[in-house]
């Protein structure tokens, strides 16, 4: 089977949960899969993010760096001609059997690919009034036809699945239910030390609440400013909030209301935060707070369980079916609910030792390795299953031996000899993890504006890894210049 995973759109910090959701489910496919052939498409800014050390059956399409523009360039001089009958993206030839999206739409380019989609939501379709007209239609035309048009449908809850079959008229058996899971990064132990250095970088003390979003209307931000301000005059509880996520179209209402009621002292926005840094986050504080809206999963309440900080959020859509037993429920769109339920958890240390115990319990129900399999498994019926020649399984076990076997029938010749390569892959690996490390840190630092940091660590990345740094760092950031000259914007 040859998969085509699209993740063009996955520019670092711009997307939230699902970016979260295509990197655990990419890093889980190069644990799992020597058998399948993938082509991954992917940005210039994450191309080097993931290691294909042994991995001969993985191919990476740089979606927008150097030889894009330079087909782009060459088809415009006449120097190269594109076949109109063939799918093309980017410039390449695309040859597959089925296609993968994680955004719940497909791109217009592939289209006429079979194609499977993973469904985060359609909050459209319940919250028109967060989304200008147009980029409301043009969310029902991207997602409502790729939706109603794919093959087979991957959920991930059965709050979004039901959604699905109630909203857009989606045949039940057409969809299956894929819970995600947590980052390993995120859920595993951080030494002490660790976290304190962490707790500096950002200037904080342990003790805060804790609300990791992107400033999207829905995220509901704005009630939970008014809940800080309910804590502080009703309740005397002097708390920091911290939130983290790259600014939205709320955000300018957000630090209208901070200011209004005077918590510019309490409450800090972090912006992006790299994921070294947000399970210390989680694990120094006093609760997680959500108060969205909408939400088709929730993913920071597993994070939230994994590293042992309790999950105070809304009792709304998925949160829920994620949270179970192990969280404590208000009403996101009362302030009071959420001041009440803050109090109540802040105030009494057993409720919290026992959301904390359950938490981590629940957690354990949810993994990649299953979320991974059960997306192949629906990518498999969607190329045979209208084959009646393919043996395609009955059952929805995720673990099925059956499954084992037609989904990685080559598996021990594709995976590599790991007595032969151990060293060499390993030396390789640590060799790219360290390069990375640096590009990211230096990418860090120019977000916050420290030149010098930025300047140290992305020439130190240079001097071990050229290629990775020009690609990822260097020509991104050329490539946004120049679009910026040509757009106007001079800022």
């Amino acid at each position: 089977m040859h998969v085509l995973l699209d993740l063009r759109w996955m520019k670092p910090g711009y997307t939230g949960g699902i970016e979260t959701q295509s990197r655990a489910f990419l890093k889980t496919l190069l644990d799992l899969d020597y058998s399948n052939q993938y082509t991954i498409l992917i940005p210039s800014e994450a191309r080097f993010d993931f290691d294909l050390g042994g991995h001969r059956n993985f191919t990476f399409i740089n979606c927008d760096g150097p030889a894009y523009f330079f087909n782009r360039l060459a088809e415009k001089l006449g120097m190269r001609r594109l076949d109109r009958q063939k799918i093309s993206v980017a410039g390449y030839i695309i040859q597959c059997d089925v296609a993968i999206s994680m955004t719940g739409y497909t791109h217009p380019d592939l289209m006429e690919l079979p194609t499977l989609l993973v469904v985060p939501d359609i909050q459209h379709e319940f919250f028109p009034q967060y989304f200008v007209p147009q980029e409301l239609a043009n969310r029902e035309r991207a997602f409502n036809t790729s939706i109603e048009n794919a093959h087979m449908i991957c959920a991930v809850s059965a709050f979004t699945r039901q959604t699905l079959i109630d909203k857009l008229h989606i045949p039940a058996e057409k969809i299956v239910v894929a819970p995600l899971a947590v980052d390993p990064q995120i859920a595993q132990a951080i030494p002490l030390e660790a976290q304190a250095r962490t707790l500096q970088k950002y200037g904080l003390t342990p003790g805060y609440l804790f609300y990791p979003a992107l400033t999207w209307p829905h995220k509901n931000h704005i009630n939970l400013i008014h809940a800080m301000r309910l804590l502080r005059d009703q309740y005397n509880m002097q708390l920091v909030l911290v939130c983290t996520g790259t600014a939205k179209e709320a955000q300018a209402e957000i630090q209208t209301a901070i200011q209004h009621y005077e918590l510019t002292d309490r409450v800090h926005f972090l912006g992006f935060i790299p994921l070294d840094d947000l399970s210390s986050l989680y694990r120094n504080a006093s609760a997680l707070v959500l108060p969205s809206m909408f939400e088709g999963f929730g993913m920071p309440v597993l994070e939230a369980m994994a590293c042992s900080c309790p999950v105070v959020c809304s009792n709304t859509t998925a949160l829920p079916e994620v949270g179970g037993d192990a969280a404590l429920y208000f009403n996101p769109e009362d302030p009071a609910e959420i001041a009440q339920a803050l109090h109540r958890l802040l105030s009494n240390p057993a409720i919290r030792e026992t959301l904390i115990l359950t938490g981590r319990q629940r957690v354990q129900r949810y993994s990649w390795k299953r979320f991974t399999l059960q997306v192949l498994q629906q990518a498999y019926r969607t190329v045979n299953g209208s084959h009646p020649s393919q043996a395609v399984p009955k059952t929805d076990d995720w673990e099925a031996a059956e499954w084992q076997a037609i989904l990685f029938p080559n598996q021990a010749a594709g995976a590599p000899n790991k007595v032969k390569c151990k060293f060499w892959v390993n030396l390789t690996s640590a060799h790219r993890n360290l390069a990375l490390r640096w590009m990211h840190t230096s990418a860090e630092a120019g977000r916050q504006h420290q030149t010098v940091k930025s300047g140290w660590f992305g020439l130190s990345a240079f001097i071990i890894s050229p290629r990775a740094v020009f690609i990822s760092l260097i020509f991104p950031a050329l490539r946004d210049f120049f679009r910026r000259i040509r757009s106007g914007d001079h800022v």
